[in-house]
């Protein structure tokens, strides 16, 4: 709910399958900025240790793991469902963070 307004309906697992955008949390030992060209690739966020890639949909994911072949070492490469917080966010707008 969002100022009375429901902004999702159905159970938590109903509700994140319904929520299509994940986040891919990488470690690589190179940039990973060329992931921005990919269709589907929302954002890339470098961070201290790796790097979130947020992606349209899951379908995306083989695609980025593709596109890390032959590209360097990989350490982690790790699909993370949407937290309840972050679909909140999405659906009710960012002022709400």
């Amino acid at each position: 709910m969002n100022n009375g307004q429901q902004v999702a309906y159905g159970s938590l697992q109903q509700i994140k399958a319904a929520y299509r955008s994940r986040t891919i949390r990488i470690k690589a030992d190179f940039s990973l900025d060329y992931l921005l060209t990919l269709n589907g690739v929302i954002d890339v966020q470098e961070e201290a240790h790796e790097t979130r890639v947020v992606v349209q949909t899951e379908a995306i994911v083989n695609a980025v793991f593709e596109a890390l072949h032959n590209k360097g070492n990989v350490q982690l490469f790790a699909v993370e469902e949407p937290t309840l917080h972050d679909i909140f966010i999405d659906k009710a707008g960012s002022a709400h963070a």
